[in-house]
């Protein structure tokens, strides 16, 4: 059950971080990307 919950919630957080950086990515000047991208 541990195994698949595991990829289960990184796959899930990718989602959410990839689309965020793809959106916020045409605002390089944002400081919200890098608090966002590394947290």
């Amino acid at each position: 059950m541990t195994t698949q919950a595991s990829p289960r919630i990184v796959y899930k957080k990718q989602i959410p971080v990839a689309a965020r950086a793809s959106m916020e990515g045409a605002s390089s000047q944002s400081p919200s990307r890098d608090a966002g991208y590394k947290p």
